[in-house]
């Protein structure tokens, strides 16, 4: 392995896809078009976060049904139920061991389908609902019985098979089948040595409810707005705050009926015109949440235009409040409203200025479960681990690469690259994952060179099959590969960039996922920015973790929340593709980790196709 590392360099072709392919269900593109495409600059930073219920979880409703069940009844056929199983604790691997699901440690039950008797082939028509979250492996387990009494215990009816799996892969591999096993291994093979034939079981899953983000496009301008400085001689400054009116369910509990204060989500604020009475603000695009009994004239929003003073608090212009419904409406100024003003002046008062709305476009986004079912959606997984000196000497107990206990006691870049990994794994069929490493002096000919971008199986194609190939190749790579640096990430970005501008599999999109695991200060800040900003307009996102203990204030820095990355010549990223967090700020727990630093994909993956026309099929009804 030693003398086949090589430098991969940044402006290398991406690399073919391995493996098969998903088939699409109809011939064709699996999306359809719409609007103007490449408008991804549209987006303006918004530091409330627009956190109104955009979240990355859902429900899931699973249909089940069995194919060639075994038949255990002597005078009749069996009289099959099936049961699903949750697991509860930290992810990974089965704990179950040899013991049937419903005695096995770890496991929950969360529901059951009815029985169905005499039948061999059972369609179970009791759906069985799940919390869905993209962002955690949730394993579970599928049961099915031969009901033989009224007895709730299911250890007192006899056990046709199960399989295990993730949630994760039934709601990307819908509908997805597979083989019925006992859990002891001995049960699976006949007399003869002959593997048994169970029979199989299809689950299809089923998205409860697309309703819920809505994109709001729209161009918002002002005219005559009042003198607000220098006591009224010196024009104002104007920006716009849009805030989405949260009317919480029921009444307080002080008082048993008074109802509760309805909640503002800022969910846009707009750049500040300076010294202008009649401001045009830039294109903004923000979105709103609507639950799915709510029309959008229930959707209730406060535009509020403000006065940037910078050296005193800034001060009401006044307000407008109107629906979502309105937005789209024949009349599209609005007078801006200064109550305080108005309570003041009383008839005399007329206005603060107007406002007015143009180009607006309001649209239901998609979800993300509908692009995995409806648009042939394959989520791509890249790997770049830090190899530079800081990270210690990997024979040293104290190495945040030591291998000293690998099975008992994983380092940090193990744990971090297995829980990530594993969720990520569900959502790619090719089960090819680009395995890269940075900062680390490579084995040549009679000569050693530092590589800030090289290939952790030593080829020149970077891909491993699975996260187990991954992890040796990262175990291998440490004992070929000198620990040195600097820390580069720039050159890792730029290969993620090439791999993610390749073509999709026919008829449906791919989306890539970079995770970066670093344990300190990048040495390249300014050239990893410009490269974050190129990186926005193509379909990836980046997740950084940080191991150890170090300073990670320059990757906070790359995780714009609540403004957008701006380079040193003037760019400003279209959009935040960028997640950080530190590994030991979620207590070591892997779990966490997971749920945390892929929080954000799901919604940009939405984002980025809606943004570019690029739209599922609509969905069958559930």
């Amino acid at each position: 392995m030693g003398s086949s590392y090589g430098p991969l360099q940044p402006g290398m072709p991406s690399y073919p896809y391995s493996g098969s392919q998903p088939a699409l269900t109809s011939a064709g593109s699996a999306y359809s078009s719409y609007g103007p495409s490449g408008a991804s600059g549209a987006f303006v930073a918004h530091p409330g976060g627009g956190g109104v219920g955009v979240t990355a979880s859902g429900v899931v409703s699973l249909e089940l049904s069995a194919q060639n069940v075994r038949d255990k009844d002597l005078l009749s056929k069996s009289d099959p139920c099936a049961v699903l199983f949750e697991r509860v604790g930290s992810a990974g691997p089965s704990t179950g061991g040899a013991r049937p699901a419903h005695r096995a440690a770890g496991w929950r039950e969360v529901g059951r389908t009815e029985q169905i008797r005499n039948d061999l082939n059972p369609k179970w028509s009791t759906r069985i609902k799940l919390d869905y979250h993209f962002e955690r492996e949730q394993r579970i387990r599928i049961a099915v019985y031969d009901i033989d009494s009224r007895s709730k215990d299911l250890a007192a009816h006899d056990a046709l098979g199960e399989v295990e799996t993730t949630l994760g892969n039934l709601v990307s591999s819908s509908p997805w089948t597979e083989r019925l096993r006992y859990p002891v291994a001995a049960h699976n093979k006949t007399i003869t040595g002959a593997e048994r034939d169970l029979g199989t079981i299809t689950v299809v899953a089923h998205e409860q409810s697309s309703a819920g983000r809505v994109r709001v496009r729209l161009q918002a301008s002002a005219e005559k707005l009042p003198r607000m400085d220098f006591g009224g001689l010196g024009r104002s400054d104007p920006y716009l705050i849009v805030r989405q009116v949260i009317q919480p369910a029921g009444t307080s509990a002080a008082g048993g009926g008074a109802p509760k204060k309805p909640v503002l989500s800022q969910v846009y604020k707009s750049e500040v015109v300076r010294s202008n009475s009649n401001p045009h603000w830039r294109l903004a695009s923000f979105f709103i949440h609507r639950s799915p009994s709510q029309a959008l004239s229930d959707v209730k929003l406060l535009l509020t235009v403000m006065d940037k003073d910078d050296n005193s608090k800034d001060d009401l212009i006044g307000e407008v409040c109107l629906s979502a419904a309105d937005l789209t409406g024949l009349s599209r100024t609005f007078n801006i409203i200064n109550e305080q003003k108005k309570k003041r002046k009383g008839n005399r008062y007329t206005n603060s200025g107007k406002l007015r709305l143009a180009n607006v476009s309001v649209t239901p986004m998609p979800s993300f479960v509908q692009y995995l079912q409806s648009a042939n959606l394959s989520m791509r997984f890249i790997i770049a681990i830090d190899f530079t000196g800081s990270n210690g000497d990997p024979r040293s107990p104290q190495s945040l690469h030591s291998m000293a206990d690998p099975v008992a006691q994983p380092n940090e870049y193990v744990r971090a690259l297995s829980s990530v990994g594993n969720v990520l794994a569900s959502y790619d069929p090719t089960q090819q994952f680009a395995a890269l490493g940075f900062g680390g002096e490579l084995p040549g000919s009679g000569q050693r060179t530092v590589s800030h971008n090289f290939s952790l199986n030593g080829s020149p194609n970077p891909y491993c099959t699975g996260i187990e190939g991954v992890l040796n190749a990262y175990k291998r790579c440490l004992w070929e590969v000198r620990l040195a640096g600097p820390t580069y990430a720039a050159p890792i970005i730029r290969h993620a960039i090439q791999l993610a501008r390749a073509p999709p599999p026919a008829g449906g999109l791919s989306y890539y996922v970079l995770l970066l695991l670093t344990d300190g200060v990048l040495n390249d800040m300014d050239a990893t920015v410009s490269a974050i900003i190129d990186a926005c307009e193509f379909p990836l996102s980046i997740a950084i973790v940080g191991i150890g203990g170090a300073n990670f204030g320059d990757m906070r820095v790359l995780d714009a929340d609540n403004q957008r990355l701006r380079s040193r010549d003037g760019r400003t990223a279209s959009a935040d593709i960028v997640n950080f967090v530190g590994f030991r700020e979620r207590g070591g727990d892997p779990s966490a980790l997971a749920a945390e630093v892929l929080a954000e994909v799901p919604n940009r993956v939405v984002e980025y196709f809606v943004e570019r026309g690029k739209l599922p099929r609509a969905a069958a009804p559930s």
